[in-house]
């Protein structure tokens, strides 16, 4: 049965933050199939404005393997996962996010 009283979008501000200082955040989506969980593009972006976007679309592909998600258009995210598994899959989609934008800031001259 599913809980018509759940919102079906949802933000979660995390405490970590990228390297520029901003928190990092997360969607979660309810569907049929379970709970998704993305950045929505918002390590990209913060890149992007750090002038990093290439090199970290390329840190992304192999930090999404580290952590067990996907990484496409710019954007970390879970296959659908339950609600007992949503803690973890917000721990890791936040933790990618911002380490691949570390890793890349490190790496700048």
């Amino acid at each position: 049965m599913t809980d018509l009283s759940a919102p079906a979008s949802r933000v979660i501000v995390t405490d970590l933050t990228y390297s520029n200082g901003t928190a990092v955040a997360v969607r979660v989506n309810t569907g049929m199939d379970g709970m998704e969980v993305s950045d929505e593009g918002y390590g990209a972006f913060i890149a992007d404005l750090m002038g990093f976007l290439e090199d970290y679309e390329r840190a992304a592909v192999g930090t999404a393997v580290t952590w067990g998600i996907r990484f496409g258009e710019r954007s970390f995210y879970t296959e659908p996962v339950r609600e007992e598994l949503l803690p973890l899959a917000v721990n890791c989609v936040a933790n990618a996010s911002m380490e691949a934008v570390l890793l890349i800031a490190r790496s700048q001259p």
